[in-house]
């Protein structure tokens, strides 16, 4: 069976911050092709604890592309003539990777409030996941967040669709593991270009009838999901016994998890995919690690500035 790739949004309201900071806003040549590309990366302030780190990486190419939804496909244009040509009905310009990030330089600042939408893009690199959240759409909202204001609500959600690998219940931690495969999409693609794993949690005390069908899901299940991200310090307390009486500390830790909260039931595909399907495409994927332009690593966290740790 072919394996059909994955869809992925997110959104975060909040306030702006780390454009200042220089490691904002970096600028060169790919390796492989000399072409120009650029990159921010900056937070999204979506209370007084949580930060979300977003990022934008461009390439300066020689043809954008618009979209036809009612056609189902896509229209090369030249670079130049992107903003200027007339397009044929239905067709709809796909904003650049390029211009967005002209835009967040020369229209955004620190302190604004804004709305970022965009995809998530998933990431292993040394037996670490990781997932880049990429804004696709920046705006400034019309009313000022304000985190101490009446009837305040932090927004930072996704929905993603997963293929189950497996689920895990850890009653230490009172959480459900649903360790996924995600199968990654190329700009203007139907066919997969990538498989990452990827792992979401549950907090079953929350909801347990939603909890209880999480459980039930099994390899190859495929489902819609929608959740909360999560990028906060954590203040933790706990009690040490040094022999000479016990004694409390306070030990901060970061809090880096996308915790799914609901499902779509009509997307659910019970056993859509077999062991030897996965298998299959990953094997054919592997030869072909080059996919596009989006070929730097996610920083590390000495790489991500202070105010984002």
């Amino acid at each position: 069976m072919t394996i059909k790739p994955h869809s992925s949004f997110f959104k975060t309201r909040g306030i702006l911050v780390g454009k200042n900071n220089p490691k904002f806003f970096r600028e060169g040549t790919l390796d492989n092709s000399g072409l120009p590309f650029q990159a921010v990366n900056f937070g999204v302030k979506t209370s007084p604890e949580q930060i979300v780190y977003v990022e934008s990486f461009g390439v300066k190419l020689d043809k954008a592309y618009a979209w036809s939804k009612t056609e189902k496909k896509s229209l090369p244009i030249n670079w130049d003539e992107r903003y200027t040509v007339k397009l044929p009905d239905s067709y709809r310009l796909i904003t650049p990777d390029w211009d967005i990030i002209d835009k967040i330089q020369n229209d955004f600042n620190d302190g604004d409030s804004i709305l970022i939408t965009g995809e998530l893009d998933y990431q292993e690199s040394n037996d670490k996941l990781y997932v880049k959240q990429i804004v696709k759409n920046i705006f400034k909202t019309k009313v000022d967040v304000e985190f101490e204001a009446e009837g305040f609500e932090e927004e930072a959600i996704f929905t993603q669709e997963i293929t189950i690998n497996t689920v895990e219940y850890v009653k230490e931690e009172g959480k459900i593991y649903v360790n996924a495969f995600i199968f990654a999409k190329a700009k203007s693609k139907d066919k997969p270009t990538n498989i990452t794993p990827a792992v979401f949690i549950v907090e079953p005390d929350k909801d347990k009838k939603f909890a209880n069908n999480v459980m039930k899901l099994k390899y190859g299940d495929t489902i819609k999901v929608d959740g909360l991200i999560h990028s906060r310090a954590v203040a933790q307390e706990v009690e040490e016994d040094d022999g000479w009486g016990k004694k409390h500390k306070i030990i901060n830790s970061k809090r880096r998890e996308y915790e799914i909260i609901g499902a779509h039931p009509e997307s659910y595909q019970q056993k859509l995919y077999k062991e030897e399907d996965i298998q299959k495409a990953y094997e054919a994927l592997q030869p072909h690690k080059d996919f596009g332009s989006d070929d730097t690593p996610f920083p590390q966290d000495e790489d991500i500035p202070d105010f984002l740790k």
